[in-house]
């Protein structure tokens, strides 16, 4: 019988969370990629992976994943070589810290064939830190699976107690702030928290809410925004139309599941919604949820139970769907450097496969070629004026034809709508795109 990722643990305000065109999977060094490795990519094909990974594999983006530990051991954090490939910038809260604590305790990891003492950052919550890591960083290295981005850094950090429970916020705002220090590009929170209490799903309970949910983060999550940082968060697990936070927060891509197997059906467990506002059993108006996009649910990867033991896709979880897209925006970013972080979501987002109905999928299912063939760049702005300027020439040959000068016009325009307003400034040659089609 499948089962869902649900809500495991909760603390003051936290629980977690736990189409293509092209069915084909291709990953870069093909020649070194096991057939188990490839098998094990399943999850790439609801997500139009394609051939991506053998051009972008994330390399030179930072990502931080905040989470309940890591098993730093295990076989799929170590590269061919034997390389952990685990951050030196990861760092832990320890059971020791008091919930006032805000500043993470750092710890080199092994380099060159050594596993050093990694107790500290042990994931003592059913693996649910080691396998979010896993979406994104599983090494080709002969076992297991592949990441979405296995080059990105992957800067980790645990926030859990011994009891596998986040018992601060302070915790949380810490590792943001941390995240934000030692330079992330995006940060993943698999976590949950809500304004109502007792949402039920199955046999899970979210149990006590909140009322300053949707605040305690928000300004940890804007000073990330105003640094550069793109935060990607999982939806939550309680197919609820209830707004959970940090998903919800301003400046944070919200991210839902999709089906186990599925290119167009909602995770059961999957929380829904586009906006606006619903009466709790009080009668009192709770924000909804605002989905943003889908990814699927689940994947197989690492888990915590020993150095070389996976879980597959039917362990599912909005918690797994977001490092996805955490990392698709990682391939996003190598392969366009320049772009700055609206621009970036404005690509994902209008990149997605529309599944008709935003309520359950926001702007689609996310379609990881598409979205990295979506250039919303101030170099392509720049370059697509010109060729709408020199588009007119074509007038010489068919006078009656304007559809390559209408086309050109229309996708200059497109591409400089989805700038950043301080690369709009930026467009020198704007004047001939603002003169208009005629």
């Amino acid at each position: 019988m499948k089962k869902s990722l649900l809500p495991l643990i909760m603390f003051t305000s936290f629980t977690l969370l736990g189409f293509a065109t092209n069915n084909e999977v291709r990953i870069t060094n093909a020649e070194s990629i096991s057939n188990v490795e490839l098998e094990n990519t399943n999850q790439f094909k609801y997500m139009n992976v394609g051939d991506t990974l053998t051009t972008y594999t994330g390399k030179g983006v930072k990502i931080a994943v905040i989470d309940t530990g890591i098993n730093a051991s295990h076989e799929d954090f170590y590269d061919s070589e034997g390389n952990c490939i685990i951050s030196n910038k990861s760092a832990y809260f320890s059971s020791s810290d008091s919930s006032t604590t805000k500043s993470p305790h750092t710890m080199n990891f092994g380099t060159t064939n050594g596993k050093n003492d990694v107790s500290s950052y042990e994931d003592l919550l059913n693996g649910h830190g080691t396998h979010v890591a896993s979406m994104i960083s599983s090494q080709i290295n002969g076992v297991g699976s592949v990441g979405i981005a296995p080059d990105a850094e992957l800067i980790f950090i645990k926030c859990a107690n011994e009891k596998g429970v986040f018992p601060s916020r302070n915790w949380i705002n810490g590792a943001i702030e941390y995240a934000i220090e030692v330079g992330a590009d995006i940060i993943n929170l698999s976590i949950q928290s809500y304004v109502v209490s007792n949402i039920k799903y199955g046999s899970s309970t979210s149990e006590k809410g909140y009322t300053d949910a949707p605040s305690a983060y928000a300004s940890s999550i804007k000073k990330a925004w105003d640094n550069g940082i793109i935060i990607v968060s999982a939806a939550g697990n309680y197919n609820t139309e209830y707004a959970s936070y940090p998903a919800n927060n301003d400046n944070v891509i919200c991210v839902g599941a999709l089906a186990d197997g599925s290119f167009n059906s909602k995770a059961a467990y999957s929380n829904y919604g586009n906006g606006g506002t619903k009466a709790d059993a009080n009668g009192n108006q709770v924000a909804c949820g605002d989905i943003d996009l889908v990814a699927p649910g689940g994947g197989y990867g690492a888990n915590a139970k020993s150095n070389n033991s996976y879980s597959n896709s039917s362990w599912g979880g909005t918690s797994f769907a977001s490092p996805l897209v955490a990392g698709a925006i990682a391939l996003y970013k190598e392969a366009h450097p320049d772009a700055r972080k609206e621009s970036i979501i404005n690509a994902l987002y209008d990149s997605c496969y529309d599944l008709e109905n935003s309520n359950y999928f926001g702007n689609g299912r996310i379609d990881v070629q598409k979205f990295i063939n979506t250039d919303y760049t101030l170099t392509n702005a720049i370059n697509a004026i010109d060729d709408f300027e020199k588009s007119f020439s074509s007038i010489r040959e068919n006078p009656t034809d304007l559809s390559n000068i209408e086309n050109a016009y229309n996708y200059a325009s497109l591409v400089y709508d989805n700038l950043s307003k301080e690369d709009q400034g930026k467009v020198t040659n704007y004047d001939y795109l603002d003169s208009g089609f005629f």
